[in-house]
C-alpha cells in the first residue's frame, strides 16, 4: 500500500487532558482523501460531528448507534449503558475506518505496529 497515516484520537494537542491514542495504518488513498471521505460523511450523518467531542464524552445514543449498523457501518458489540453504547479509543478508530471504507471507493488499509527508538533528552522539556 502507498501510503502510512497516523490515525490520532484523544487530545492530539496535548492541551486539554493530553490523552491520544495513536494507530498507524497502511493505506491505498491519501490522507486528504480519507479527510475528504470524513468531511462527507460528516455531512450525511451529522451527529458524527459531535461523537466523542467532549472531556468524558464516550458515549453513542442508542439510536445514533443503530442509525450506523443500517448504514452498514461496522460498530462492534459496545456496552450498554442508559440508552447509550460505551466507546473505547479501538472502536472509535475502527468505527471511522468502517466509515471511510463506506465513503471512500476502493479504500482499503492495514494495521501497522510503528516501531520506537528512544534517543534520550528527557531534559529539553520543562
Amino acid at each position: 500500500m502507498k501510503y502510512q497515516i497516523s490515525l490520532i484520537v484523544g487530545d492530539r494537542w496535548r492541551d486539554g487532558h493530553g490523552m491520544s491514542e495513536t494507530v498507524m495504518i497502511q493505506s491505498s488513498h491519501s490522507s486528504s482523501d480519507i479527510l475528504s471521505a470524513i468531511s462527507l460523511a460528516r455531512k450525511c450523518i451529522p451527529f458524527l460531528t459531535d461523537l466523542c467531542s467532549n472531556y468524558g464524552d464516550c458515549r453513542i445514543a442508542n439510536d445514533d448507534y443503530l442509525r450506523l449498523k443500517e448504514l452498514g457501518i461496522s460498530m462492534g458489540s459496545f456496552c450498554l449503558e442508559n440508552d447509550s453504547q460505551i466507546l473505547d479509543p479501538d472502536d472509535y478508530i475502527n468505527m471511522y475506518l468502517s466509515i471511510i471504507e463506506s465513503h471512500l471507493p476502493g479504500f482499503s488499509y492495514k494495521k501497522v505496529k510503528s516501531e520506537e527508538v528512544p534517543l534520550g533528552g528527557y531534559g529539553l522539556f520543562e
